[in-house]
């Protein structure tokens, strides 16, 4: 990877591929999303489509950050609401069914 590239991942907060935020960030009170013990966290490998796409992520999610203000609900997640709250289990699988009856599945 070209030294450039590598710094880019470094001021985006991937280096390494690490893309988990402190707990210091977590919500208050805490969720159970935040209640996480740090034994929890997992270093991942990831190829540079699969930063590149969490990049985006996190630009994406810093707008949405400053779009919502005070108020956004930062739970340290890399895919969350657009206001910062975890997707549900539900959530997803509501949007599964959704998609799969809109293709004929």
């Amino acid at each position: 990877m070209p030294p450039q590239a590598d710094e880019d991942r470094m001021d985006a907060g991937l280096a390494g591929g690490d893309y988990r935020r402190p707990l210091s960030s977590a919500c208050t009170p805490p969720c159970a999303v935040c209640l996480r013990p740090p034994s929890a966290a997992r270093a991942v490998d990831l190829d540079s489509d699969t930063l590149g796409v969490l990049m985006a992520q996190r630009l994406m999610q810093e707008r949405e950050r400053a779009e919502w203000g005070e108020v956004y609900n930062d739970h340290g997640l890399a895919f969350a609401r657009e206001d910062g709250s975890p997707i549900t289990p539900a959530d997803v699988t509501e949007r599964f069914h959704e998609l799969s009856d809109e293709v004929g599945l």
